[in-house]
Order: structure tokens, then sequence, then C-alpha cells
């Protein structure tokens, strides 16, 4: 029987030792156990490879905890905290018989499962209250995820040699700190402004190897070109942001707002180092009567990067013309627009819809252009206090035009791709 059980035990605390100062401590642990369904396929062609769907044993623990300290006075607040994180599994593998006679002396498949892992944050964050309407506020997080767990041997198949594993595990380590400054002033009864800056790393550690492999435990690639070993990617990433936006009260119902984002991405192991995006957005919303509202927003976005580079570690090499959408120059225009009706009863209706345009005008191959439409309807009913009825409709649609090759180096492949959702 295909079945997963979790049981949660959580035991927590809070201590006032003062009105400003107070202490908490929480503690969770999630175990998890059952039998699930996983694909798993032996052979190295389309014409020897085998399948079956396997009940595979499920047997993790998941403990989690925080210790915290808080102190609080009338203009200012801060916090520090510590937070732990510890995954471990007790299937660290599964394995299984061929149930076929392909592929041609391949008895045994063996397949790891995730492994064991570690995190730990530390994290300090205050406010400051400046005169009646400037509030000052910061937050500053470290935090290390490690992973350490032993590699499976490349293959159970007794009949192969394959080269010896360059590492007994990956020694995984990446650390991760995030940095938030804002500040939100009211300047005048009419007037207000709001200013962050943003920071968020992710400076991995793991040293690289290079690995030969074995194909579903049954063709060993150590005896073709070295070029077939592949060398992992420490992927990592600095995304630093700068927000300003300030909103105008005209009058009572009429509400102005105008708002500029600089936002820039470095990244590791991928074909763009550095991108920059530039947003400029309003907004109008309008509160026609108690019952009535509804919210305006208009965006535009430019996104440019470095010179786009094939990693070259990377095999088989990518055509050259290729840009990744997430990677590639860019040009978004966006619109919002929300309506609600909420009387003084026990109902309320909700019409919400967006659009956005994305120009890739300097992709040669891959997404050239994506177009996306959302409409949203929701309906709420109030019963009593405890029980509320919620309808929603939403419509989605995708509309998009792709660059394919088949020569690897001028598109001569073309898709316009029509994908609508119904929820």
């Amino acid at each position: 029987d295909l079945y997963t059980q979790r049981r949660t035990f959580l035991l927590a605390a809070d201590y006032h030792q003062t009105k400003s100062l107070s202490y908490g401590l929480s503690f969770q642990r999630d175990t998890k156990e059952g039998y699930r369904s996983s694909g798993m396929a032996l052979g190295d062609t389309f014409g020897t490879a085998r399948s079956a769907i396997l009940a595979t044993p499920v047997d993790n623990v998941t403990d989690q905890g925080e210790a915290k300290v808080s102190y609080v006075k009338r203009r200012w607040q801060t916090a520090l905290s510590y937070k732990f994180s510890n995954f471990k599994n007790d299937v660290d593998s599964v394995r299984w018989q061929n149930a076929f006679s392909l592929p041609t002396g391949v008895t045994e498949g063996q397949a790891g499962q995730e492994p064991d892992n570690t995190m730990q944050q530390l994290t300090l964050s205050g406010s400051y209250l400046f005169g009646q309407s400037t509030l000052a506020s910061a937050l500053l997080s470290y935090g290390r995820m490690e992973q350490n767990d032993d590699f499976l041997p490349y293959t159970i198949n007794s009949s192969l040699s394959p080269s010896a594993l360059p590492r007994t595990s990956l020694d995984g380590e990446v650390d991760i700190i995030s940095v938030n400054l804002g500040v939100n002033s009211r300047l005048t009864n009419s007037f207000d402004i709001e200013a962050q800056y943003r920071q968020n790393e992710q400076d991995n550690n793991t040293p690289q190897a290079t690995y030969n492999y074995v194909i579903a435990d049954t063709t060993d690639t150590s005896v073709v070109p070295a070029a077939d070993a592949e060398t992992n990617l420490p992927y990592g990433f600095r995304q630093r942001e700068i927000l300003v936006e300030g909103r105008y009260r005209l009058k009572k119902p009429h509400k102005f707002g105008v708002g500029y984002k600089y936002e820039t991405y470095d990244r590791t192991f991928q074909e763009v180092e550095t991108t920059e995006e530039n947003s400029l957005w309003g907004t109008y919303r309008n509160s026609v009567s108690k019952s009535w509202n509804w919210f305006l927003r208009l965006e535009a976005k430019g996104r440019t990067g470095d010179e786009y580079t094939p990693v070259s570690e990377i095999n088989p090499i990518q055509n050259p013309l290729l840009r990744k959408y997430n990677l590639a120059d860019r040009d978004r225009s966006k619109a919002v627009f929300s309506v609600s009706y909420v009387p003084q009863t026990k109902w309320q209706l909700s019409f919400f819809a967006d659009y956005a345009n994305d120009d890739y005008a300097n992709s040669v191959v891959g997404l050239r252009e994506s177009e996306q439409t959302n409409y949203s309807l929701d309906f709420q009913y109030r019963f009593t206090g405890d029980v509320t009825l919620n309808i929603d409709y939403t419509v989605t649609s995708i509309k998009s035009n792709q660059a394919g090759s088949s020569s690897y180096r001028e598109p001569n492949l073309s898709a316009e791709p029509d994908l609508s959702l119904i929820h």
C-alpha cells in the first residue's frame, strides 16, 4: 500500500522577564513514514531501457528550533534569534531487481534518496521611531546550509569497473546573507515616502570535482572520451535592490503613488555574470464610497546584462545564439487593475485583472516575446464568525513566440504556444 504518515511534536515557551525584555524557545520534530511511488530505470538507450514503478520506503525526521530574545521600548525594539534545521533520512538508497531480460547482464539497480542536511541561521532585527512619523528598520541575517552525506558508488553492477570517485562526499556548504534596511516617513498629512535597500546573497563554497558516471547501472562512461566527464558547478548569486516610493493623497478618495526600483544580480557559473534592471511605476487608488474602491497600477521594466557567454564547463556546449529568458535583455510593460465591493453586510465581491508583455528583442534563439493576461473574480460570504464561503474563478492566458535551431546556429524553427488555464 502507498501511504505516508506524518507526526508533529511541538514544544514552545515564552518568558517575559520585564515589560521590555522577553525570551522565546521552540522546538518542532516532524517524522514521516510510509511508502511512495518512484519511477526507476535500467538501460542506456531507448532500445534497451526498462523502467518500473516501485514502492519505495519513506522514513525521515526533520528537527527545527529557535531561540529568541527581544527588547522593546517606547520608540525602539530589537530582537536576536538563532534558528536551526536538521533533516535526517534513514533511507539513503533504494535497490531493486531487474524484472526484464533487457538490458542484458544487468540484474540490479540502485538509486540514491534525499541526503541528510543541516541549516543554521542568526538574525538581528530592530526598528526605531523618530518623532511621530518616521520609522527606520533593519534586519541582518547570516546562515549556513551543509550537506555531507557519503556518496554511493557509481554502480552496483559487478561487471563494470568505473574509475574511483574523486571525493567521498559532496561536502556541500552554502552561506546565506540577507540585509534589509528601510525608512518609512509621513512628511505631511498628505504625503508619505518609503525607501528600502535589500541584499540577498548565496555564497556557494562547495568544492568542485570532475566525475565520471554510469548510466542507469548499465554503461560506464569512464571508458569513453574524457569529454563525457562532468564537473559540478557551485552556483551562487548576489542580489541587491534599491526602492523608493512616494504616495500622495489629493483629496480623501484619491491617492496617487510613484515608485522606482533598481536591481542588480551577480551570478557565478551562469552565462551572464551581471544583470541590471530598472523599474518605474505609478499607482492610483480611489475609494468611491465606504463600499466601493478601485486600484490601478502601470509599470515599465528594462533589464540589460553583460555579454552572454556559454559556460565552458557545461557539456555539451549550448548554441552560442541561445538566450535563456531569465538572463536575456528584456523590456516589460505591465498593468494591474482591481475593484472591490464591500457593503456593510456579510458578503463582498472583488475583481482583479493584469496584463504583462515581455519583449526579448536581443534574443536570436530562445523566447522572443511573451504576453500574459489574468482575470480573477472572488466572492466571499460570511455565515457566522467561524464559517466563511469563498468562491474564486480565475482565467490565465499565456501567449509566446519562441525561436529554435536544429542547425546549432541560426534559428530555423519557430513556435507560438497559446496556453489557457482556468481555476
